[in-house]
């Protein structure tokens, strides 16, 4: 999927489900709405449902959302998927519906998040592996154009666990560098005063041998 591209659940009844795939489109290419289009309320509360899911596989197996990732993630689908298996509670903000979940014995290392905006119908997937972030169904791919609970998780991703918050992965490097630094400082400091003790050891023998 290449940047620039939006997906957007389906905004009409439970008879058509399917995911509707837009390019970011412009003021001149909007076409005006059909006569026969559901009123927005109507809209807003096809998808509201989505709101009550609790569980992130019965989330993403929802028609709308299954056919969405699959047009939004193609080939990367099943790395997605797989990161599904430990989850936590959805996080709600108003019409917008976030998961979060990670592989088995991953957590940290490989993550998806997914986020849908009900009351809009647009769909935000990411990946998180080699501790880097892939974002899919934003008009650019960038993280800060993605939902404030998606970006939340993604920092406290990059900022990796147990560190303080706004302490990224390279600073965490370098003060890792810096502590194996200061052991070989110490490791040499005590090598060369082990040399000295000895060299005063061997004086003191060679003296008494003299006598």
């Amino acid at each position: 999927m290449t940047a620039g591209t939006v997906v957007q659940l389906s905004r009409r009844g439970p008879a058509s489900m399917s995911a509707q795939i837009q390019n970011t489109p412009t003021a001149a290419a909007v076409a005006p709405v059909a006569a026969t289009e559901p009123a927005p309320t109507a809209v807003q509360n096809t998808l509201a449902r989505l709101l009550k899911i609790t569980d992130v596989t019965e989330f993403v197996g929802q028609p709308e959302v299954a056919e969405a990732l699959k047009q939004v993630l193609g080939g990367e689908l099943e790395e997605f998927q797989r990161n599904l298996s430990v989850a936590g509670s959805p996080i709600l903000a108003g019409d917008t519906i976030t998961f979060t979940a990670c592989a088995p014995q991953a957590c940290g290392a490989a993550e998806s998040a997914v986020s849908v905006a009900t009351d809009t119908g647009t769909l935000v997937a990411a990946i998180f592996a080699n501790n880097h972030i892939r974002i899919y169904g934003t008009k650019s791919n960038r993280l800060e154009d993605c939902p404030a609970a998606l970006q939340a998780w993604a920092t406290k991703l990059q900022s990796g666990p147990g560190s303080s918050p706004g302490v990224t992965r390279s600073q965490m490097r370098r003060q890792g560098n810096r502590r194996k630094q200061a052991r070989r400082r110490t490791q040499m400091q005590f090598a060369s005063a082990s040399r000295r003790v000895q060299t005063g050891k061997d004086c003191i023998q060679r003296f008494t041998r003299h006598k």
